[in-house]
C-alpha cells in the first residue's frame, strides 16, 4: 500500500516520510523547508490510499473531497470501503 498522509499544514509519502504535494497521482515533488531535500525528485510511488492524522470529521471530508481517487484509511478503523 502506498500511502498519502494528508494533515492541516503538510502531506507526508508514507513510503518515504518526505513532505509532498497531496494532488500529485506519484511522490515527484518533495516540498518543505529543507532546500536540498526540495531539489531532489520524490520518491516516485503511485498512492494508492489516503489517510489523515486527525479524525474530526470535517478534516476526514475534506480529505475524501481532496481525493476521491485513492482509498480512504480511517486512523482509528483501518482501511473503509467507501
Amino acid at each position: 500500500m502506498n500511502i498519502l498522509r494528508i494533515g492541516h499544514w503538510n502531506s507526508k509519502c508514507n513510503s518515504c516520510g518526505r513532505d509532498c504535494d497531496p494532488h500529485e497521482k506519484e511522490h515527484k515533488t518533495n516540498l518543505g523547508y529543507n532546500a536540498e531535500i526540495r531539489a531532489e525528485p520524490g520518491c516516485g510511488v503511485t498512492y494508492t490510499h489516503v489517510t489523515s492524522d486527525y479524525i474530526d470529521d470535517l478534516s476526514v471530508n475534506t480529505v475524501k473531497k481532496m481525493r476521491p481517487d485513492l482509498t480512504f484509511i480511517d486512523p482509528l478503523e483501518g482501511i473503509r470501503k467507501t
